[in-house]
């Protein structure tokens, strides 16, 4: 007999529902992989007296939600010939009109313990609204598609990326270099096999070698995964300055593009909009006001970047030819630091830009693919795209108070 899931994942607390057809009352578990600040391994969790995974047998349907932390688990779920089916949490809000699916509703919580037991309440809450639409309104999820796995591949190994370069690698360079200072400072008899030691140590560079191996490792495997994604094949791969560094952190942190169904909605996870004040938004944790994915808005950065340095492609001429629009525009207003202004507008404009065509492009293959679209996203599809449009500037060559290198920039088109 085929048994059914519901699954609201979180490594404090997760939420298990099963039923199957016929069956008077679904049965709950909830568990947990997050010992205070130890990752326990799902084999050694236990639901109804058994690893977590072995409830599940080949051919029963587990119901999910799309995004968050439920990669591994699924992904062991589908190694044991579970069928997985995903619901964007934007379906799941608008179907429950902003209740259950909700944990922000209501008074904020005071402090952590309260916020998680909030957290807890809404999560139990949401793996039985899960289970009524899948009962209800099947259509509203997604199956699972040959792509996820990759997908889910890269977003474990982004992580693993940041953890050895950031955490690990550098913090450790700095470090040997601030003893190797310190030596120096010591007089070698003071400290004879004190000082040999760091010199030793940092001479043959083991350490730094290492996490550096691993480093080039975690980005061929990345690559590799990317290799097999159409929004590689189709679109990043061709955007010049995109590399699999960036796009892998792009494509770990939005996962599925099928989770914004509009480009508003889009643009708001990655930071890219404007306060009612007209200033960038701050993220606020748990607070009032705006909240975004940091993750999010670094990989995007990173890309403008990127396109600056590249120097050709469609969105390093429309950083050059903003930074020229609000040169021209600000130069008589005395404002300070004119240089560094115009140069963060001119990469914002084009970072949105390659927001909006990326969203598009995405969406694009799933249209290409034969799935049936939500109304936002056609209407966005068919509206016209937003190239730039080639103004011309030779005039502002001659000026005497235009800045060298803008000056440079339109001598070497003309």
């Amino acid at each position: 007999m085929v048994q059914y899931f519901a699954l609201a994942f979180a490594p404090k607390k997760s939420f298990l529902l099963r039923w199957s057809e016929g069956s008077k009352k679904p049965q709950m578990f909830n568990f947990s992989i997050a010992d205070k600040d130890e990752i326990v391994p799902l084999s050694e969790v236990l639901v109804d007296g058994k690893p977590v995974l072995e409830v599940f047998s080949p051919g029963d349907v587990l119901y999910a939600e799309m995004g968050g932390k439920n990669d591994v688990f699924l992904l062991n779920a589908l190694k044991r010939g579970v069928k997985i089916f995903r619901i964007p949490y934007a379906k799941l809000f608008k179907y429950d009109g902003g209740g259950a699916a909700n944990e922000d509703s209501g008074e904020a919580a005071t402090n952590p313990d309260e916020r998680d037991q909030k957290e807890t309440m809404a999560r139990e809450k949401r793996v039985v609204l899960m289970a009524e639409i899948a009962k209800n309104s099947p259509e509203l999820y997604y199956e699972m598609q040959a792509v996820d796995p990759a997908i889910w591949n890269i977003q474990a190994l982004v992580r693993s990326f940041k953890k050895v370069q950031v955490e690990l690698r550098m913090k450790i360079d700095q470090a040997l270099r601030e003893m190797k200072l310190d030596a120096e400072l010591l007089p070698p008899e003071y400290s004879p096999r004190q000082v040999g030691a760091i010199n030793e140590l940092l001479n043959q560079a083991t350490v730094q070698d290492y996490f550096q191996k691993l480093e080039k490792q975690n980005l061929k495997a990345i690559e590799k995964n990317l290799s097999t994604l159409p929004i590689w094949q189709k679109f990043l791969a061709d955007v010049p300055g995109i590399g699999p560094s960036t796009a892998g952190q792009i494509v770990a942190v939005i996962g599925d593009i099928r989770r914004f169904p509009t480009l508003s909605g889009f643009r708001a996870y990655c930071a890219w909009f404007v306060t009612a004040d007209g200033k960038a938004p701050r993220f606020r944790r748990g607070g009032d006001g705006p909240s975004y994915n940091p993750k999010a808005k670094q990989a995007f950065w990173q890309a403008g970047d990127m396109f600056i340095r590249v120097g050709k492609g469609k969105y390093n001429e429309r950083y050059y030819a903003e930074k020229i629009r609000y040169t021209e525009r600000d130069q008589d207003k005395g404002l300070k630091n004119l240089k560094i202004l115009c140069h963060c507008r001119a990469r914002r404009s084009a970072v949105s830009d390659f927001i909006d065509d990326f969203w598009r492009a995405w969406w694009g293959l799933h249209k290409e693919a034969g799935e049936e679209l939500p109304e936002s996203v056609v209407a966005s599809l068919e509206a016209a795209a937003h190239p730039v449009k080639p103004k011309s500037y030779e005039h502002l060559a001659k000026e005497p108070s235009m800045p060298a290198d803008l000056r440079a920039i339109l001598e070497a088109a003309a």
